[in-house]
């Protein structure tokens, strides 16, 4: 059993507790949280020790520490616990500035890796499944409408395969007006509202991202996720597309499977994802009723798990640093843009 330290107490901190209390090779050994009344609201809520500083924190016998603060503290509390000698997993991004990066870089994947979740998704993880197969040919191009900023590089490097390259960038920033009904389950009164929604073209050499998004999206029942990926024999999105078979056009659907339907007693749970009756996919979580952004969580820290113990690379700072430097450039040249 793998005790998880956490740093934080924020909703993303809560989703996280709520993960691990669910795994069966892991349990939330403490929570660092410095407000009394917050740390009190969790103890309560969970049943986990609180504690008020790392020192604290650090006398619980933590395999690892997961690190889920503020985007602006993550590298120096993440350098806090490395000093201990703590193994660390930390939210993105991998630290604010090139500065951040460069230090947090000089950690090897055995004992610091970064919760990049998004490419874990279940849609996301059987779409590359398709892939790697071959299924449309060499890939070249992806355009890609769901996430933001990091999460979008890292994705389109998953999708595309770039690796280490490093992207030229050309990117703009539009007004996009539309409704807001709710913001992470918090309704609101539907009115219309500006959004800052970024276009970015990124040009790895031979292969291309189209990236769009508002930050908004997110919980917008009004702006749908869109991702298609293009290869030489077809293109694909993670429900399914059309490649070419025997000089013609063959269209084809990815088919999700959720246990609990029909006279099946158990809970609605998704079991597998797959291409013409064989899985591409299968969700090593079943049983647990997690959601897709939970199952890709607890893939994020059981990846990291086996980092810490040599058996994979994982994810580690190098990779989550250069998502964030390339998010950085599409700000930049926007910045570049408007200044024209």
């Amino acid at each position: 059993m793998n005790k998880i330290g956490i740093v934080g107490a924020g909703w993303r901190a809560e989703m996280w507790i709520s993960v691990i209390q669910k795994l069966k090779d892991a349990s939330v050994a403490g929570v660092l949280c410095r407000r009394e009344a917050r740390a009190a609201e969790l103890s309560a809520r969970y049943g986990i020790a609180t504690v008020r500083d790392v020192a604290a924190l650090d006398a619980l016998g933590c395999d690892a520490v997961l690190v889920c603060v503020s985007k602006q503290s993550n590298c120096s509390v993440s350098e806090e616990l490395l000093s201990r000698g703590l193994r660390v997993l930390s939210e993105t991004p991998a630290g604010m500035t090139a500065q951040e990066r460069a230090r947090l870089t000089q950690y090897g994947a055995d004992v610091l890796q970064f919760a990049e979740q998004f490419p874990l998704q279940p849609r996301f993880a059987a779409l590359r499944s398709c892939l790697e197969r071959g299924l449309i040919g060499d890939v070249h191009t992806v355009s890609l409408s769901c996430c933001h900023g990091y999460h979008a590089v890292a994705l389109v490097r998953a999708l595309l395969g770039t690796g280490e390259a490093v992207p030229a960038v050309r990117a703009v920033q539009i007004d996009d007006p539309y409704a807001e009904t709710q913001w992470r389950g918090i309704p609101r009164d539907g009115a219309v509202h500006g959004h800052d929604r970024v276009l970015a073209l990124l040009a790895f050499g031979g292969r291309t991202a189209l990236y769009d998004f508002s930050h908004a999206q997110y919980f917008s029942p009004v702006r749908r996720t869109r991702v298609l990926v293009q290869g030489t024999l077809g293109e694909m999105s993670p429900s399914g597309g059309v490649r070419l078979v025997g000089g013609e056009a063959a269209e084809f659907s990815l088919h999700t499977q959720y246990g609990g339907q029909g006279c099946d007693l158990g809970a609605p749970d998704l079991i597998s994802v797959s291409l013409g009756g064989e899985p591409v996919y299968r969700n090593v979580f079943y049983g647990l009723r997690l959601s897709e952004e939970e199952i890709a969580m607890a893939s994020a820290l059981r990846r990291a798990l086996a980092a810490f113990e040599g058996r994979e690379k994982g994810y580690p700072a190098s990779a989550a640093a250069l998502d964030a430097s390339i998010a950085d450039e599409i700000q930049r040249s926007i910045s570049e843009q408007k200044a024209e």
